[in-house]
């Protein structure tokens, strides 16, 4: 299968030896200031011992400036190597240059390549993207489950109506038609659970919420023969099942029609949550008009136009972010990295490792700075979900980020 957008042939495929270990910033990928290139990469594992990474680029991205021609020529490489989790043994690697005619008039350069696995294995694959001759490039890392049978990478999700088909997230539309694709599972009929989605409460990152062995009731069940034609029609999540109490292995969310941006005035209510007063969300959304009263609330923080407009910009394009980032069964601002996210911003390093990521904000970890802890965890809902180590430390620098934001001030530690 070929993404439609550029003429791509792969000029040479190098075995790359690598160290045992690796140690490396991911900041980029939550921060895309910081790099020139920001593909989208999609596993689908063919089988036991293959899988096809499949990946796009923004053509605007890859192009060498001249507008004026219809085609250009570049060189792109790719170096990849996959590590088992548990003792970073690297099982497979290549450098992969790709000859490019990028034809302008397409929206993006989509191709694939095959990488080898081991059965019965869960694997760490880093992926890298250069373009020859600009500096920079960028540094993406995803998991591999090889060891569970039903896991998300074993199934691709295209939407038909589409140019790429191909989807690189888990985000669905009602006005779109898709197909589940699976070579391992064709024909198989799996369980579909629907929810809809409760309103928004918001837990700081010092809290630690009392455990709960509640299961939330889907509001609706119906099952589902891969390789067929499904729709999203209704707002909530869908959740893929085995079986009624085995946990999900895949999910697609549709929020609303315009997710994972902020593109309407309806989206911009919700997200105050996360640092206006219960009291302020209130009055905003009993006001006869929506638009005024947001407008009037950011306005009322600075006492100045131009300071609200830079705060509702900056704020409402890391709602956007985190939404495209870290989205699981919920919109991405609703997770705990979504959350720190949108407040603090996005964080200086972060480190990657088996089973979870450490963000770290400040200048120097050797100096001074704060420091936050994510676990990976098993979900009932999604293919996993990502949790914050809470601590009560946190609650002095919370306390201020909420601050500032209330005071109309855009609080960061790090860049834009």
């Amino acid at each position: 299968m070929m993404l439609v957008g550029a003429c791509v042939s792969p000029k040479t495929n190098v075995n790359n030896n690598q160290t045992s270990s690796y140690k490396h910033n991911f900041s980029s990928i939550y921060n895309p200031a910081e790099t020139n290139l920001h593909p989208e990469i999609k596993v689908f594992t063919e089988s036991d011992t293959s899988a096809m990474v499949f990946f796009k680029i923004n053509i605007d991205e890859l192009s060498l400036g001249n507008k004026n021609t219809t085609d250009t020529t570049s060189e792109l490489i790719i170096k990849y190597a996959l590590r088992n989790v548990n003792n970073f043994e690297i099982t497979d690697s290549a450098v992969i240059i790709y000859n490019l005619n990028i034809k302008i008039n397409k929206p993006y350069l989509g191709s694939y390549f095959r990488i080898k696995l081991k059965p019965n294995s869960k694997n760490k694959l880093i992926v890298g993207f250069i373009l020859r001759n600009k500096k920079g490039g960028s540094r993406i890392i995803v998991d591999i489950d090889n060891l569970n049978d039903n896991h998300a990478n074993k199934f691709l999700l295209e939407e038909l109506n589409s140019n790429s088909k191909i989807k690189y997230n888990n985000y669905v539309n009602k006005n779109n038609i898709y197909r589940i694709s699976s070579q391992m599972f064709k024909n198989t009929t799996i369980r579909f659970e629907y929810y809809k989605y409760s309103d928004c409460i918001v837990i700081p990152p010092y809290f630690t919420p009392k455990s709960s062995d509640d299961i939330i009731v889907p509001d609706s069940v119906f099952t589902y023969r891969i390789g067929d034609t499904i729709t999203f029609a209704k707002h909530g999540f869908y959740v893929m099942k085995t079986s009624q109490n085995k946990p999900g292995f895949k999910c697609f969310i549709n929020p609303r029609d315009s997710y994972p941006e902020i593109s309407i005035l309806s989206d911009m209510l919700e997200p105050l949550c996360l640092f206006a007063t219960n009291k302020d969300i209130k009055q905003i959304r009993n006001a006869k008009d929506l638009k005024i009263a947001i407008d009037n609330y950011w306005l009322s923080l600075s006492k100045n136009q131009k300071f609200a407009k830079e705060q509702i910009r900056v704020f409402y394009n890391r709602v956007s972010l985190a939404n495209k980032f870290f989205s699981d069964y919920r919109e991405g601002w609703k997770t705990d990295r979504g959350l720190l996210y949108v407040i603090l911003g996005p964080p200086t390093i972060v480190n990657i490792s088996a089973n979870g990521e450490e963000w770290f904000y400040g200048e120097n970890p050797d100096v001074a700075g704060v420091l936050f802890q994510f676990d990976e965890v098993n979900s009932l809902y999604a293919e996993k979900t990502i949790l914050l180590r809470r601590d009560e430390r946190y609650q002095t620098i919370w306390a201020q980020a909420v601050n500032t934001w209330r005071n109309g001030r855009i609080f960061t530690i790090t860049k834009n």
